[in-house]
């Protein structure tokens, strides 16, 4: 556990990361094709295969780490609910949205209800998600 000084001293970071941990909107470059659909990380159905640079709000981190605005990201195969998935980017438990990729565009959008708990949490030193420094 982190110590009352630690929390304090990463306070004002810690809330400017979580504003963008709820929302995902990013704009992906790179060869592909595919769609997706998430209700909650368990419950997602996609297929496709892409390899992409993207800008915008990355979404959840799930862990401590800087969310640039930038970044690369690959996903390969199919998911029907608990299906296989291979690679890709985090997506929070309670995420809904949708993403596709086609030929050299895509986009990925989605919010996560637990990351708004997440923010409201951390003005009072909470951390739920586990996701602050």
């Amino acid at each position: 556990s982190k110590s009352f000084g630690h929390k304090l001293l990463f306070y004002l970071p810690n809330r400017v990361f979580d504003v963008f941990d709820f929302a995902r909107a990013r704009f992906r470059v790179g060869p592909g094709l595919g769609a997706s659909v998430r209700a909650t990380r368990a419950l997602e159905v996609g297929a496709g295969a892409y390899a992409a640079v993207w800008g915008g709000i990355r979404g959840p981190r799930g862990e401590p780490e800087i969310p640039w605005p930038i970044g690369a990201e690959a996903r390969a195969g199919v998911k029907v609910g608990l299906g296989v998935d291979a690679g890709g980017p985090y997506y929070g438990a309670t995420e809904v949205g949708f993403a596709f990729q086609l030929a050299i565009f895509g986009l990925a959008i989605g919010i996560d209800p637990l990351e708004v708990v997440d923010l409201l949490g951390g003005f009072v030193l909470w951390d739920p998600v586990g996701d602050d420094f």
